[in-house]
């Protein structure tokens, strides 16, 4: 991965010959450079962590163009560091930082459960980390938050496992196979992050709650999700339909 982002070894940095990344200004190059100088220690302090002492140092950084599924459109940064440790080589891996905004069912909250959710979480990006933490049985150690000019950027590494599955060769029946099983995966790691926050309880309000909506109102509980899936689903077609259309004229913007 690092031979395809970056160039040179001692002196590594990334290669700007791309359309995938941009070389930042000086002044948001030093800011976001601040930024992670010390987001380690701000992080450990904050979670009641122990704090390293092996140091940190940054080689490069730039602005990642074009990435993201749910997330495209959200300004996000790539940032090259290297792990200095005396008895080891040194390692050299790249940071995605990326902005985090409010959850989808923010807006959907009363004013107490907004309240909540403030008094929970320093912010949108914390949040993430903690969620992230919850759903991973194995958390990115370099997880963490920056702020930059008042918003919350995610700070983990970036994974070099990018490819999707290709599921063009799937039959309609194997499709929806897979989806169940992608579903029963996706349920199961939701109830066992649901436990985690909840202190590790056998249980949680939410999951009583979706059990008892399972067990006692079915025919209700699968209207609602084809409610909410098949419009969604549909929109979705319409949103890249109509970014098909009018590519050209918003790349010439």
């Amino acid at each position: 991965m690092l031979e395809k982002w970056t160039s040179g070894e001692q002196d590594r940095h990334f290669q700007l010959n791309s359309e995938k990344v941009r070389a930042l200004d000086i002044p948001r190059r030093e800011q976001l450079i601040d930024a992670l100088a010390n987001y380690r220690a701000r992080r450990n302090k904050f979670m009641g962590l122990e704090q390293t002492d092996k140091p940190m140092e940054i080689l490069d950084v730039v602005e990642r163009l074009g990435a993201g599924t749910g997330s495209l459109g959200n300004r996000r940064f790539y940032a090259l560091i290297r792990d200095i440790d005396k008895q080891t080589e040194d390692h050299d891996f790249i940071l995605d930082i990326k902005l985090q905004g409010q959850p989808t069912a923010y807006g959907y909250l009363s004013e107490e459960e907004t309240k909540e959710y403030n008094d929970n979480f320093a912010s949108h990006a914390v949040r993430h980390a903690d969620a992230y933490t919850a759903l991973s049985d194995f958390p990115d150690h370099h997880l963490g938050w920056v702020s930059l000019e008042n918003e919350s950027y995610s700070v983990r590494e970036r994974c070099p496992y990018k490819r999707d599955f290709d599921t063009s060769k799937l039959s309609s029946k194997e499709f929806l196979l897979m989806a169940a099983q992608w579903g029963e995966v996706l349920a199961l790691k939701h109830r066992r992050a649901a436990r985690r926050l909840n202190r590790n309880q056998d249980s949680s309000p939410l999951e009583k709650k979706l059990k008892d909506i399972a067990e006692n109102h079915l025919w209700e509980f699968k209207f609602f999700i084809r409610s909410l899936a098949q419009p969604y689903a549909q929109q979705v077609r319409r949103d890249w339909d109509a970014f098909r259309l009018n590519a050209d004229t918003l790349v010439a913007q």
